[in-house]
């Protein structure tokens, strides 16, 4: 841990060598890794969007709502 009080600035100095002697590995959870996103997004591009769309209006139309347009 890298505590520094206000104005120290020796002590600032002190963490900032200690964290670049010591740097953290990077970490990216697998849901956000660019492989899962392209996946992701390859499954929003491929979705059939006006049946969807479709669905939900003719939904509205059996559920009693108002005119959707």
């Amino acid at each position: 841990m890298y505590h520094v009080h206000a104005h120290d600035l020796e002590g600032l100095e002190q963490a900032m060598q200690a964290a670049l002697q010591s740097p953290i590995d990077s970490y990216i959870p697998s849901h956000m890794r660019f492989e899962t996103v392209c996946g992701y997004m390859a499954d929003v591009l491929a979705r059939d969007w006006q049946s969807e769309a479709q669905a939900i209006i003719d939904g509205r139309g059996d559920a009693g709502e108002a005119d959707v347009f």
